[in-house]
């Protein structure tokens, strides 16, 4: 049953919306003082591409379907929820959504006026599915973009690919895709860009069109596809490049789109419970890449049959968050546990992949520990389980200051995929979730937690005259306090606060980042922020609304390492302004991924581990690897970069020098796979079988780790012997993730 709608999410156009442009009245022109339509469509970033109409439910892409046998009833998800997929995006750190309004089925989805084959005529005639998820985005601070598929296999005219440029022959055709158009970019508010797939290749209907989409919708780029081609026409405002296949070229100074796939399929549709295609460290790296080329990335993740983002998927966009802010104190924590298995050890529960986990041992009760580098101050916590039935209940634990165990949360049975508990603030270096009446197959995916060393902590140094203030012992039980009260509201319910000028707060931190959180208001006034003693920033802590724990200034890209964090009140404030307060609430030291290095050998993940690939980085083919032997590069298009090396022949050998104390390899497991010798340093050769019946990238098939502080050589040689079920020998190397030493 399709759920209800708020009137709000109705067919909202009427007959003047949907007129010809020329037709319509002139519309506003863009302001020729800001950004260009498509520079302001790739300055937004990063934001998620979703598939998702009539092959959703048929199991098939549209080119593999006759849309003439497959009824608009076939589309009928029994909950359709775009406000679950926003929470997901949102939570990713995705800045815009790229929705499909037709493909080449020719389905629409909304209530379009010029065809009867659309979601209004489907299973729930009443549903305008571009309408809701429109709202639902914006809803959830998201812009929206809007996929239009040129090629129409239902719509007289519409088959553009039966010529070689892809031009209609049909005026009327070309007057039905304009008309719908017009109705996408006047009936759903401001579209930050119109996504035309595979888009006509001549000089006139392409040129039309885009001057359409600009007459209509002047602020809205126009993305003209054009697969297979690597021409970009004058008529494009930015040119979409097509992922894992088709990557931006490192030196392209065009406005670029990188729309990358990792749908569980097929192709770019999610049809099926399969999980996501590539994990969290390749996405944060695509989004590494194309920040470094300006470029947005358009990661797509699409919404399955049920009309919901299936669990994986959620927990994959949920991971990318945790990775581009950099604020979940567990991750990559040193994690323990009452027991774990080779496949599945404890620190999966903290390594923020959304595809490896810990298994629980099957006891009905079982725990895992966090002991973290320094105490924090922890106030939420979120887990996902691998089933929404794999435990009964659960307890978050935390380690007090005498080392005795106390209980910070007790729950039942957990929400899935993600359980988000808030509790009152708890200081501590070590956390504790505690399983009961685990099933045998219960796993947790991640175990996260977040807060940060709280304004109070003994590692805070206040210079000054600095008042601290926070909620009395007899006041603890009363829920909330009026707003009136300098710390409500605040984390952990205290702030400490100055307005006298030169008063200097310290914090030494360790990390690639810094948060810092503040009040603001009225009668809040200005501060010096620096890092390590580098030019102050002057920020402005002013609002018109009073807010505690507000977010006032973050410090990305740093060394990883120790850190040291100033924070000076200079006494003055906005014009506006009541009064100088500065009301320190909390520092967050961040772990963010390093930004991509065009020179470098390797890549740097997320968690610090260097990426040695095959053939060097996305923008040298210089590798670090040494061949000897008989290797065929290549490309793989779910290999990490797109490429591999791949040998049969007996003696053939790859070596990687590093610097380091642990070293995995990265291969192809395949059934024409067979038998690797992995050594280092030259010791006794490890036999690794990559053979699979299935064929799998990016597969960590050998890693070694305690490996002691200093330069170390790391070698694969091909044995040319198989497992008895392979059916060649082949070895397919794609990287090595080399452990550097720890920073000092």
């Amino acid at each position: 049953m399709a759920r209800q709608r708020s009137p709000r999410t109705r067919w909202r156009l009427g007959l003047a919306a949907v007129l010809a442009a020329a037709a319509l009245p002139p519309a506003a022109a863009a302001d020729p003082g800001g950004d260009s339509p498509g520079a302001a469509y790739v300055s937004m970033g990063y934001g998620v591409f979703m598939h998702y109409g009539l092959a959703t439910f048929v199991g098939r892409t549209p080119w593999d379907y006759d849309p003439q046998d497959v009824p608009p009833t076939v589309y009928d998800p029994p909950d359709f929820d775009p406000d679950q997929w926003m929470d997901a995006i949102a939570a990713s750190g995705a800045t815009y959504v790229l929705l499909t309004t037709k493909h080449h089925d020719g389905f629409v989805m909304w209530p379009s006026e010029y065809t009867d084959y659309g979601v209004h005529h489907s299973s729930d005639p009443e549903t305008d599915v571009v309408g809701e998820v429109v709202d639902a985005a914006r809803d959830h601070g998201l812009k929206v973009a809007l996929y239009y598929s040129w090629l129409d296999k239902m719509e007289p005219g519409g088959f553009v690919t039966q010529n070689p440029d892809r031009i209609t022959e049909s005026p009327e055709y070309l007057a039905y895709a304009k008309n719908q158009i017009t109705e996408l970019l006047t009936g759903y508010g401001p579209i930050e860009a119109l996504w035309l797939d595979i888009a006509p290749i001549d000089d006139e209907q392409l040129p039309e069109l885009a001057d359409h989409v600009h007459t209509v919708s002047p602020d809205t780029a126009f993305l003209p596809n054009f697969p297979n081609n690597l021409a970009t026409p004058e008529a494009a405002d930015v040119r979409p490049f097509l992922g894992p296949d088709e990557i931006v070229p490192c030196g392209y100074q065009e406005p670029a789109e990188q729309a990358y796939n990792v749908s569980g399929g097929p192709e770019w549709w999610q049809a099926s419970d399969r999980p996501p295609r590539a994990d969290t460290d390749e996405v944060v790296s695509m989004v590494s890449y194309t920040r470094f080329l300006g470029a947005t990335l358009s990661l797509n993740v699409s919404p399955g049959p049920t009309g919901q983002l299936p669990s994986a998927s959620v927990r994959l966009l949920e991971a990318i968050g945790d990775r581009l802010r950099g604020d979940d104190i567990l991750a990559d924590a040193a994690t323990t546990a009452s027991g774990e298995t080779d496949a599945h050890p404890a620190s999966h529960a903290t390594d923020l992949l959304a595809q490896t986990h810990w298994q629980a041992p099957a006891t009905g009760d079982a725990w895992l520990q966090v002991d973290l580098a320094e105490p924090m101050t922890i106030d939420h916590t979120a887990v996902q389980f691998t089933a929404g039935t794999a435990v009964s209940g659960y307890e978050i634990q935390y380690q007090d200051a005498d080392g005795s165990w106390r209980t910070a949360w007790t729950g039942g049975m957990p929400s899935y995929p993600t359980q988000t508990d808030e509790f009152r603030a708890v200081t501590t270096a070590s956390l504790r979730l505690v399983l009961e009446g685990a099933a045998d197959d219960a796993g947790v995916v991640e175990f996260k937690a977040y807060g940060g060393v709280d304004d109070t902590a003994d590692t805070v140094r206040y210079d000054g005259s600095w008042q601290a203030l926070a909620r009395p012992a007899h006041l603890q039980a009363v829920p909330r306090l009026p707003p009136s009260v300098p710390f409500a509201g605040a984390f952990n319910d205290s702030i400490h606060r100055s307005r006298y000028a030169g008063d200097v707060a310290t914090i030494a931190f360790s990390g690639t980042g810094v948060q810092v959180h503040a009040s603001t208001g009225p009668d809040q006034g200005t501060a010096l922020v620096s890092v390590d003693g580098g030019e102050p920033e002057l920020v402005d802590l002013y609002r018109p609304e009073a807010g505690r724990d507000q977010i006032v200034y973050r410090r990305d890209v740093l060394d990883p390492g120790q850190h040291t964090l100033t924070v000076e009140v200079t006494g003055q404030h906005h014009d506006e302004a009541t009064d100088s307060w500065v009301g320190l609430d909390r520092f967050v030291p961040l772990a963010v991924p390093a930004p991509f290095d065009p020179g470098g050998p390797y890549e740097v993940l997320p968690d610090g581990r260097l990426v040695f690939d095959d053939s060097g980085n996305r923008c040298s083919n210089d590798s670090a690897i040494t061949y000897t032997g008989s290797w065929e590069p290549g490309g793989a298009s779910d290999g990490y970069n797109g490429t591999r090396h791949v040998s049969r022949t007996a003696g053939s050998a790859a070596e990687l020098t590093f610097e380091g104390t642990g070293v995995a390899v990265l291969a192809q497991t395949r059934p024409g796979h067979g038998i690797a010798a992995i050594s280092v340093d030259g010791g006794e050769p490890h036999l690794v079988d990559t053979y699979s019946p299935t064929r799998q990238d990016q597969v960590v098939v050998w890693e070694t780790t305690g490996l002691a502080p200093g330069a170390h050589t790391v070698r694969i040689e091909v044995t040319g012997t198989k497992n008895p079920a392979a059916t060649n020998t082949w070895i397919g190397l794609d990287a090595f993730i080399v452990t550097p030493e720890p920073a000092l």
